[in-house]
């Protein structure tokens, strides 16, 4: 999330590529140059294109970083507005890095960086009294995000995007990547971290994580800027089409299990809410995504709901800022800067994401992890029982034929065809006779 320069019925976009274009609903002459905001960066298709930030240096450590991970050392400067700033403030909220790292948010409407252009971007209230939940710069004396990129490099062309992570004592940006950030969060500062021992990236999730990283991020994460950022229908549909088809598919994967990942919360489920938090508000008005709300989704929804709840979540969320920037910022899209009430939805209430899940394994390859717990799976002896009291709403077995029991004894009609959930053990005998659960789930393993 980034600054851009405007005119209060104008989109002027920053300044280096000689192109000239109408916006339609304007009539107005505008040049398209060089990005210094994520709103700059639509191509000639009317697609929206985002570049990579651009400071990407790496606290560590290693004996020979530049950047070792120093108490007090370390400054972090978002807005809560911004989806990208804030996984990095719940990963400072909820590793317990608070006495270690400060931070600060800037205003949440992009206003004037500077007196000698127009740009408009994130900039910092001039007292602590001026903007509920705004702080003026504490190092620099900064007035904008956009001076503390000049003081770090003089020939700065860029965008002056948040997150800033910021060294007091080279007086430099370490990083402005949200993704590269939270890495260093959650495990380089372990040994001062007060919730050391939460692993968001466990080493046994990780090509999961990656994985579904990369999804939610081109689908869902980046998705709503696709929508929102286009000029032209054809590349708002394709993002809208690829946004809900990403939405569903989460959809699916939270009606089998907590969390995105599995039974444990992870950097993929940080990387997710930040976007689901701000849907319904925001996204789905602001940005055209309005083919369902996230309400419309009962397991994303109470999911959302879990995910805000744990603790220190909550104080990264401001929706009042959230609000305010993204109607406040965007007259191209917004001209008249109304925001709209929205459904002030209680994402404290209570929420179903504690129930038991059904969890199912491919038996060969998942074997050892289960018995060593790393799946999480809590091992049954009454499949029938476990299921009527467990879960919700009865479930069937639909397209999947009845599997072979491979139970290693005799067993009855009320046994699972799914070893894996059981322990090893059960005694002699070689029952290959179909065995079916009195109920039995649709998803099977693999």
């Amino acid at each position: 999330m980034v600054g851009v320069f405007v005119k209060p019925h104008l989109l002027a976009l920053g300044p280096n590529k000689n192109i000239s274009f109408i916006l339609p609903q304007f009539s107005l002459k505008c040049n398209l140059q060089m990005a210094r905001s994520a709103i700059d960066e639509t191509s000639d298709t009317g697609a929206f294109k985002r570049t990579a930030s651009t400071f990407r240096n790496f606290i560590s450590k290693e004996p020979s970083s530049q950047f070792p991970p120093e108490s007090g050392r370390y400054h972090l400067y978002v807005s809560y507005a911004c989806p990208w700033a804030s996984r990095c403030l719940a990963y400072l909220k909820i590793k317990g890095l608070e006495k270690a790292i400060s931070f600060t948010s800037v205003k949440p409407i992009w206003e004037r960086t500077k007196e000698s252009d127009k740009h408009m971007g994130w900039v910092f209230p001039a007292s602590e009294t001026e903007e509920a939940g705004a702080e003026p710069d504490p190092l620099n004396g900064a007035r904008s995000i956009r001076e503390l990129y000049e003081f770090a490099s003089t020939n700065y062309a860029g965008k002056y995007t948040v997150p800033v992570l910021w060294d007091k004592k080279l007086k430099t940006i370490v990083s402005n990547e949200s993704s590269e950030i939270i890495r260093m969060f959650n495990t380089e500062f372990n040994d001062i971290a007060e919730n050391a021992a939460l692993d968001l990236y466990p080493s046994h999730l990780r090509a999961q994580i990656d994985e579904t990283n990369e999804w939610v991020y081109d689908g869902i994460n980046n998705g709503v800027y696709k929508c929102g950022f286009a000029t032209k229908q054809g590349p708002y549909e394709e993002a809208a089409i690829h946004l809900y088809e990403a939405l569903d598919k989460c959809e699916e994967i939270l009606g089998r299990q907590r969390y995105i990942c599995g039974n444990t919360v992870s950097e993929a489920d940080i990387r997710l809410f930040v976007t689901l938090i701000r849907f319904d508000e925001v996204y789905a008005v602001h940005f055209k995504c309005n083919k369902k709300l996230l309400r419309d989704y009962p397991n994303m929804f109470n999911y959302t709901k879990d995910i805000f709840q744990i603790p220190g979540m909550s104080s990264t969320v401001n929706m009042q800022h959230i609000k305010r920037h993204y109607y406040g910022s965007h007259p191209s899209i917004n001209p008249f800067g109304i925001i709209p009430l929205g459904p002030d939805i209680d994402y404290s209430s209570p929420h179903d994401r504690n129930r038991k899940y059904i969890i199912l394994v491919d038996v060969k390859r998942d074997r050892q992890k289960v018995r060593a717990g790393l799946l999480g799976i809590e091992t049954v002896s009454d499949w029938s029982h476990h299921l009527n009291t467990n879960y919700e709403q009865p479930l069937t077995h639909q397209d999947k034929p009845p599997l072979p029991c491979t139970l290693p004894r005799p067993c009855s009609g009320a046994d699972t065809p799914f070893p894996a959930l059981f322990p090893p053990g059960h005694g002699g005998g070689n029952h290959k006779a179909p065995c079916v659960a009195s109920r039995t789930p649709s998803v099977v393993p693999s």
